[in-house]
């Protein structure tokens, strides 16, 4: 199977305000500073935050991160919308607006690159000739693959202390549940949030250490 993408109009998310006044005065700066050559919105608020998006009319300038963080907005990232998926395999195409849901049959792993991975897969562009692969699956199952990213049972043998990296591994997820809600998912797989290498890092001694503290969370002051 390849999948390809095609780019719709490609939205940066410039900023997520507490307050609206905040996000349009983001907004006026952006055009202040950008004229005529982009267009700027701010979103209806959502989850206590005011989002601003930009697109550029005309040309992108090369590097449109930088031009934004250049100008007092760091930390923006793409959002294209519109964006069409191409799949093709077995003789047949399919080319669908958004995205895409893969299901593997039963039990199997999907294989991305050299990688595997349990649960399914939404599919969408994230730009030109850019596919955004985000993998689904319940927490139990996520943790298989983070707890030996994290510590490797080949170094770290002991299960006493894989038992609480994977209490700690759980209790990071679900305190971090929609931290990327504006990028499509909930979590992401590098060690900005934990290291997730899917079902080709499982390890039979970690697998213990999360069936063994299963639902386990640590908490402080109730929290």
């Amino acid at each position: 199977m390849n999948i390809t993408s095609s780019q719709g109009v490609r939205w940066f998310q410039v900023g997520a305000f507490s307050s609206n006044e905040a996000a349009l005065e983001a907004e006026r700066k952006l055009k202040t500073v950008f004229g005529d050559t982009v267009d700027v919105t701010v979103l209806p608020e959502d989850g206590g935050l005011h989002r601003v998006r930009m697109h550029w009319i005309s040309a992108e300038p090369a590097d449109p991160k930088i031009a934004l963080a250049n100008v007092g907005f760091p930390g923006t990232f793409p959002v294209s919308i519109g964006g069409k998926v191409r799949v093709e395999g077995q003789g047949a195409v399919l080319v669908l607006e958004g995205e895409i849901l893969l299901e593997p049959a039963g039990d199997l792993a999907a294989i991305v690159g050299s990688r595997s991975y349990r649960g399914r897969f939404r599919v969408r562009s994230s730009g030109a000739d850019e596919i955004l692969l985000i993998n689904e699956l319940n927490l139990e199952r996520y943790l298989l693959g983070v707890v030996p990213a994290e510590m490797g049972p080949s170094v770290f043998p002991q299960l006493e202390a894989l038992k609480a990296q994977a209490v700690a591994a759980r209790t990071y997820a679900i305190a971090h549940l929609g931290d990327h809600d504006d990028e499509g998912y909930d979590i992401c797989d590098t060690p900005a949030c934990q290291v997730y290498s899917g079902a080709g890092a499982e390890h039979s001694l970690s697998n213990r250490a999360i069936e063994e503290t299963s639902g386990l969370v640590a908490v402080f002051d109730g929290r």
